[in-house]
């Protein structure tokens, strides 16, 4: 799902999950992890990495995802415009 105001990165489907948890800034200003509980084994996952788009464009973020060895093929870029 696109997002207005965040580049998406999945790392992991999130279906078989229990709850998850948004924790602004974690990897650096402007980059956001999605932390997830798995159904399983109720260990905590990284399921997403979302960018601010303010700060970074679609190139820079899926760079940033690249020198980390991130995931970056599901990547879904901010649409700048509110959901209706």
């Amino acid at each position: 799902m696109p997002y207005p105001n965040q580049h998406a990165a999945p790392q992991m489907s999130a279906d078989g999950m229990l709850r998850c948890r948004m924790k602004k800034d974690e990897f650096g200003p402007g980059i956001h992890a999605i932390y997830c509980v798995r159904r399983s084994d109720s260990k905590s996952v990284l399921q997403s990495v979302r960018f601010d788009r303010e700060k970074f464009t679609e190139a820079e973020a899926k760079a940033w995802l690249k020198a980390h060895d991130m995931a970056a093929g599901g990547f879904e870029p901010a649409t700048g415009k509110a959901k209706k």
